[in-house]
């Protein structure tokens, strides 16, 4: 089984960057993001995906039904035989959480939020100020916090951040 580390907050909270930066300070450890995954289910099942908008249309549209065809297909980008640590960003529903724990993997969760001002003004920065976290209930950002094995609020600089989680994983795996 994987040892997953996964990577929840609001959109623009910086999940990518932070994981990416994680990623690199630990050996053989692998970063994805559940988008990688949704991509690929979506060309192999033809659907056309435009823009960061269609993508997570077609992400809420599977992610109760299909989570763990989206959990397999997100490993599959980046699978490496040396390693069985994945860092994955974008999660969005505390019940995927609860299935990957369940399928027996062991699962730290982090969870990021730098707070308002911080995510409007990344949001506006990439071009994607008008994509919303409508499709994801305060509830579920509430679950992940309280759910969360480690939460980080404020302003997160991807470096110190990245250094501070990254011990908090090899500590933790």
């Amino acid at each position: 089984m994987e040892n997953i580390v996964l990577f929840a907050g609001p959109i623009g909270s910086g999940k990518t960057t932070i994981a990416q930066a994680t990623a690199a300070l630990i050996p053989k450890a692998v970063q994805v993001s559940f988008s990688d995954g949704l991509k690929m289910l979506a060309c192999n099942e033809n659907i056309p995906i435009y823009s960061r908008s269609d993508l997570q249309v077609f992400g809420e549209s599977i992610a109760y039904s299909r989570w763990r065809d989206l959990f397999v297909m997100t490993l599959e980008c980046k699978r490496v035989p040396e390693t069985n640590l994945f860092l994955i960003d974008g999660l969005r529903h505390p019940h995927i959480l609860e299935g990957i724990r369940s399928d027996g993997h062991k699962v730290l969760l982090l969870y990021l939020n730098p707070g308002e001002k911080i995510i409007n003004r990344r949001r506006s920065k990439r071009g994607d100020s008008n994509i919303s976290d409508r499709h994801v209930s305060e509830t579920h950002h509430r679950d992940l916090e309280r759910l969360a094995d480690l939460s980080m609020r404020g302003k997160l600089a991807s470096s110190s951040s990245a250094r501070a989680i990254a011990e908090f994983i090899k500590s933790y795996f």
